[in-house]
């Protein structure tokens, strides 16, 4: 059992069974070592306000196979725990008292909070005729009945799968992650993708600095009789240890407590060395091992460790490219410091003073295409620092300036090898110059970026027609274009764009109907769809229900309410009675008494389209008084005023919409109601 006092509270519970010992192991420790990144840090959410780590995790360690009845203790554990992780596999659906624990979890919290991971077996295998082969206990299988017990109704429980055939363990943590934070699957997904890559450069970096590092200091040490020995001695045990412990303790990817090891082991020898006895290439490589070190402390969340630590390479690196200011190797270690210097500033949210080093980073990495043209590492450097640089922009609302430089990181992509990396780079570079030329309100161009990078993906599903996760940028790249037709008007496109988009919407559903995020994504696109059609039609008569179950399955999960009420106001609107609106304004007041109980500055800033549109909607009841009707408007007017073009986009319009009904006496709402069906996205009456 566990050490921990009885008043601890536990972010989840694993409930397994005993042969898939190794899975729990795994994940208890990858959820209790999973490091939050920095900017979700501090966000509220159903979850609370986030920490950097996750929280405690209770895995059961004692063998139940000969007790009459769960423990008081286990059941003291289930109750203190807020989500119950079942590890589902052949052992666990066979065992009595996993399923127990589903049970006692379910009474004492909630089924909702049950998740699934499956680490063996085939859910569902035994309702197919092989019940060897099941994988999900009963009270997973079906669902339960009022009082608690397993009824004959088969469920659908969120689950995640680690088998390599499946999601893979790294994937199959994220989705779990993202349930108990009450997070977006893309959040993580995208900073794991940046943090992975990161680390294994670090990886590779570490190995080929740190081995050239002590070789060089070995050799100068020689002249120094007594302590030769003893360098080349520290550097043989160094480079052992990278390429026996480290390797070893890197298992998943992303443990930084052995990276930081590395790095006590490198401060330590820097310690004891006299900076009077390096020559310029020794110190370039111990301004690189700086840059590594550093890395690793801001990945390890020791911010001040790593402003330090890059500062003092800058310095260092400054001082060498001063003396050979045309030295590819001084300029690149040069562009790095100013990255990194700069990195902690953009992480933080300060990005005027970012401006200053990724500035610096972009010139520095221009000259070092010119010094070393036709090396690929001038290129990619060059590719980081325009994307640095325009993603920077995109931040402080210079959407010209960004999109010029996300064109010019397109340029030198399309000169790189044809990788799949560079070809999914340059899929996400192509939705960035969409979403640029959106916010600057050029819809054409954007339109033809959105069909450029549907072509490139229709050509590589030609060519690996198996690559799946290709099915998921098709749909939220129809859903873009879908929103860029209604705003110009374009029927003709717009029709094709929802059959085609349809087809994918379903696609993906059919993908994993388990995940949340591709039903999510789906859904939205089906909205948007929806809201084409004339009024008294429909493509899916289920849609605002399938929106409501899902929201109702994940209530902690924002953009699950956030759809939710968004298809209860626009649909609402489509499909209200003249006569009788009163479902409509029931459901705004409902939007708006939910919204009052968020006052986390992000999620407030995620409410405004929706606050927009209540507004708007709000102005139509007739039993409002002139004024109130008028200040409704005005309130919707204000948000859109004081937002940046990003909200104007989202919502079809802008404030001067809104400009001819503030002057008027709003007599009828004929007026009133063309603005919220163009602002909402309805199909023009």
């Amino acid at each position: 059992m566990s050490d921990n006092n009885n008043s601890q509270r536990y972010r989840a519970f694993i409930s397994y069974s005993h042969a898939n010992e190794r899975a729990a192991k795994w994940l208890q420790r990858a959820l209790e070592s999973y490091r939050l990144p920095k900017h979700l840090v501090g966000r509220e959410t159903s979850a609370g306000v986030l920490a950097s780590r996750v929280g405690k995790v209770f895995r059961d360690r004692t063998d139940l196979s000969l007790a009459p009845d769960l423990t008081v203790e286990l059941q003291a554990r289930l109750a203190a725990s807020d989500y119950l992780i079942v590890i589902c596999s052949p052992a666990a659906a066979a065992s009595r008292w996993v399923n127990e624990e589903i049970l006692q979890f379910s009474r004492l919290r909630s089924h909702k909070r049950v998740l699934a991971l499956i680490a063996d077996g085939e859910p569902f295998a035994s309702v197919a005729g092989n019940p060897e082969r099941e994988c999900l206990p009963p009270a997973l299988r079906f669902q339960l009945n009022p009082d608690g017990s397993v009824s004959e109704r088969i469920a659908e429980p969120l689950a995640s799968d680690m088998r390599a055939k499946g999601d893979g363990p790294r994937m199959a943590l994220l989705k779990i992650l993202a349930a108990i934070l009450d997070l977006g699957l893309d959040e993580l997904v995208r900073r794991d993708h940046q943090r992975r890559m990161r680390v294994q450069q670090l990886i590779s970096a570490a190995a080929l600095v740190l081995v050239s590092i002590f070789a060089g200091l070995s050799y100068l040490a020689v002249s120094a009789r007594n302590v030769a020995e003893e360098r080349r001695l520290a550097a043989e045990d160094l480079v052992n240890f990278m390429l026996t412990d480290l390797r070893q303790r890197l298992e998943p990817i992303g443990r930084l407590d052995a990276l930081d090891l590395v790095g006590e082991k490198v401060l330590d020898f820097y310690s004891s060395q006299q900076a009077s006895t390096l020559n310029t290439d020794a110190l370039g490589r111990q301004a690189s091992a700086m840059h590594l070190l550093g890395e690793i402390r801001d990945l390890a969340g020791d911010t001040d460790a790593a402003i330090a630590l890059f500062s003092h390479a800058a310095q260092t690196t400054g001082e060498l490219l001063a003396r050979e200011p045309n030295n590819p190797q001084r300029v690149f270690e040069h562009a790095q410091s100013m990255f990194w210097v700069g990195f902690p500033d953009f992480q933080r949210g300060e990005y005027m003073r970012a401006q200053r080093w990724f500035d610096q980073y972009l010139e520095l990495s221009r000259k070092l295409l010119v010094l070393d043209p036709g090396s690929s590492r001038s290129q990619t450097e060059l590719f980081y620092a325009l994307n640095t640089q325009a993603v920077l922009k995109i931040h402080n609302a210079q959407f010209q300036e960004s999109l010029t430089l996300f064109e010019e990181a397109e340029k030198i992509l399309t000169e790189l090898p044809n990788s799949a990396d560079n070809r999914e780079a340059l899929i996400n570079n192509t939705a960035w110059i969409a979403s640029a030329n959106s916010l600057l309100g050029d819809f054409e161009r954007a339109i033809d970026a959105r069909l450029r990078q549907l072509a490139m993906i229709d050509q590589w599903l030609q060519e690996e027609p198996d690559r799946a996760n290709l099915t998921d940028y098709t749909v939220t790249a129809k859903t873009e274009l879908l929103r860029l037709f209604q705003i110009t008007r374009d029927q003709a496109r717009l029709s094709e764009v929802v059959n085609s988009g349809m087809v994918a919407a379903e696609k993906l559903l059919k993908q994993d109907p388990t995940n949340l995020d591709y039903r999510l994504r789906a859904y939205k696109f089906y909205l948007g769809a929806e809201l084409n059609e004339p009024d008294g039609t429909s493509l899916s008569p289920t849609l605002l229900d399938d929106i409501r179950a899902l929201a109702a399955e994940i209530p902690e999960n924002l953009d699950a309410q956030m759809l939710r009420w968004e298809a209860d106001i626009s649909l609402g609107l489509k499909n209200r009675e003249a006569e009788d609106n009163g479902a409509l304004f029931a459901s705004v007041r409902a939007f708006e008494q939910w919204a009052s109980k968020l006052d986390a500055p992000e999620q407030q800033r995620r409410l405004q389209k929706l606050r927009v549109l209540a507004n708007l909607v709000s102005a139509l009841d007739p039993h409002l008084a002139s004024s109130e009707r008028h200040a409704r408007i005005r309130l919707g007017q204000e948000v859109l005023r004081l937002s940046d073009s990003g909200l104007k986009y989202s919502v079809h319009c802008d404030e001067s919409n809104l400009d001819p009904l503030v002057s008027s006496a709003l007599v009828d709402t004929d007026a009133l109601m063309s603005v919220i069906r163009r602002c909402i996205g309805l199909k023009q009456a």
